[in-house]
């Protein structure tokens, strides 16, 4: 049986930038329908998986470094 990756799920505090960054170093585009302050978007790369990028709150992140 052979597996194939469909998706790459990154969560992050700016899915959008993010976003913006991996598709300036890819040379690949966003998902047409995604704009600045989307907390969620995506990478379409040419072959391969989809990087998706998710927005998640930072009030999480800092309370499990806090704790």
């Amino acid at each position: 049986m052979v597996s194939v990756l469909q998706n790459v799920a990154i969560d992050c505090a700016d899915a959008y930038e993010l976003a913006r960054f991996w598709s300036r170093v890819t040379d690949r585009p966003l998902h047409p329908e995604d704009k600045p302050g989307d907390r969620e978007t995506q990478v379409l790369l040419a072959e391969g998986p989809v990087l998706y990028f998710s927005q998640v709150p930072e009030s999480n992140r800092s309370s499990h470094l806090a704790g």
